[in-house]
């Protein structure tokens, strides 16, 4: 069994020069979006990933209409994502478990890719860690 994970979505669209009122049809159909990129990973039920896909193996609809796939690609691209950690008293049994798939997760980060950090504490304030790529401020305790 194949598990399909969304790594991330952009949609880039040609941005018009002014509003659709002052545009005649044919303008506005020329600034209608001119591609949608859209990045996958697939993983077997194990968690390995699956690379010998191909354009015929993927399906996109929008509104439950079948979209046509006109570029397809392999290719490795860096991710941006956030960790929220709680290290509240309530997790206090389950906070090394949950520590170290954290610096799993950061350990595997590859060039490029880049990461922010919230841990949830009993403070006020939550602590924080802005984007960054830097693989030692996303591990600080």
């Amino acid at each position: 069994m194949l598990g399909i994970w969304l790594v991330s979505a952009s949609i880039y669209a040609l941005v018009p020069d002014s509003t659709p009122a002052q545009q005649s049809s044919a303008q506005q159909q020329e600034s209608l979006p001119a591609t949608i990129e859209i990045a996958v990973t697939v993983a077997d039920s194990f968690g390995r990933p699956v690379s010998e896909l191909g354009k015929d193996d993927f399906r996109v609809t929008e509104g439950n209409q079948p979209q046509t796939i006109t570029s397809f690609s392999r290719a490795e691209v860096p991710v941006s994502y956030g960790l929220i950690v709680d290290t509240t008293a309530s997790m206090r049994k389950l906070l090394p478990m949950v520590l170290q798939a954290a610096n799993s997760v950061v350990a595997s980060q590859k060039f490029g890719d880049r990461a922010f950090l919230v841990r949830l504490t009993n403070a006020e304030h939550p602590i924080a860690v802005d984007w960054t790529s830097d693989r030692a401020a996303l591990s600080r305790p």
